[in-house]
């Protein structure tokens, strides 16, 4: 039996293009909105709260794990582990980083409705009445707030993975990835440091302790605008969010989640 299939191609073409134009579109909405939240983020939360919407910061969240999947790859350059029978391979042939990424995207998806759920609650439990949607569309942006403490980390990380000579390590059944990774990187930043006479470890941990900050009151700034209450509950509110979230953010990277 036959089976006629008339396709428009024109109609088909039009089509993806506009949603390419769309995926564009949001992209760079996301990147804007996302710089914004360092400097302005009560406006930004206004705005979802006017106009909330899944795609810009499901993109912003989607760059994020970009920039995150870039410092992993920087931190496993230059390293190679040789086996017990003499042979060598490259971190990176030891690391199935297609798994790694599908993982750490479904879990980063996980914990977006994790944190929309906390922060509904929150809001609930101060009687506040939201639109879940608003809730969940803030959420994802809080979520992808750290995307430009990454693209800083890069940058350091990117000057420390020049300047390392090939690293050998011996290999250990009991060692996980992160472990090999972890070893070599004060070795990475003492070489880099000694060429450019820069403290790069210590600008690193500077960004990581920021973003810590910054992201704690982006919870309260989401609490504060979505929730339109006072500045007090807005903290207890949104630091009761945070710490949550971190908790649970911490078990996944506990469990190579993330």
């Amino acid at each position: 039996m036959m089976v006629e299939l008339n396709i428009d191609i024109n109609n088909l073409s039009s089509k993806l293009l506009g949603a390419g134009k769309r995926l564009v579109q949001a992209f760079k909405f996301s990147l804007i909105r996302g710089l914004r939240l360092y400097y302005n983020p009560m406006n930004v939360f206004n705005e979802v709260k006017e106009k909330p919407d899944i795609l810009t910061p499901l993109s912003l969240l989607i760059i994020a794990l970009i920039l995150h999947t870039a410092m992993v790859i920087l931190l496993m350059g230059n390293i190679k582990v040789i086996y017990p029978d003499g042979k060598e391979k490259t971190f990176m042939e030891m690391y199935n980083l297609t798994s790694s990424v599908a993982l750490k995207f479904a879990s980063i998806i996980s914990l977006w409705f994790l944190s929309f759920i906390i922060f509904w609650f929150t809001l609930y439990f101060m009687k506040i009445t939201i639109d879940g949607f608003i809730v969940f569309s803030a959420s994802g942006y809080f979520l992808g707030s750290p995307f430009l403490i990454y693209t800083l980390s890069i940058i350091a990380y990117g000057i420390a993975d020049l300047t390392t000579p090939q690293i050998f390590l011996l290999y250990h059944n009991f060692l996980q990835h992160e472990t090999y990774a972890a070893a070599t990187l004060f070795m990475k930043f003492y070489f880099a440091q000694k060429i450019f006479m820069i403290p790069l470890y210590s600008l690193t941990q500077i960004f990581f302790w920021y973003g810590t900050l910054w992201t704690a009151f982006l919870s309260v700034c989401l609490v504060k605008s979505l929730g339109e209450t006072t500045w007090k509950k807005a903290i207890l509110g949104g630091l009761i969010s945070m710490i949550i979230i971190y908790l649970i953010e911490s078990a996944f990277h506990a469990v190579g989640m993330l």
